[in-house]
């Protein structure tokens, strides 16, 4: 199972800062018990890359639609 999932730091008293883990949890058998191996990817920086390409599209759909009644 994958999770994309955001946690907070608490840099410190004033500041917290948000990371996004992509989580995956795997069971796996070791010396015949069951255990489970969970790995976290930090994905931060590609989730504030996909937040911001939205933000652009957008502001650049807008200016599109804007200018269709501009002569």
């Amino acid at each position: 199972m994958q999770v994309n999932a955001p946690y907070y730091f608490q840099k410190n008293k004033n500041e917290t800062q948000e990371i996004t883990f992509l989580t995956s949890t795997t069971p796996i058998m070791v010396k015949d018990k069951r255990m489970a191996l969970v790995t976290l990817q930090d994905i931060t920086d590609l989730k504030r890359a996909e937040e911001e390409l939205k933000r652009i599209h957008r502001i650049y759909r807008e200016t599109i639609e804007n200018a269709k009644g501009v002569p």
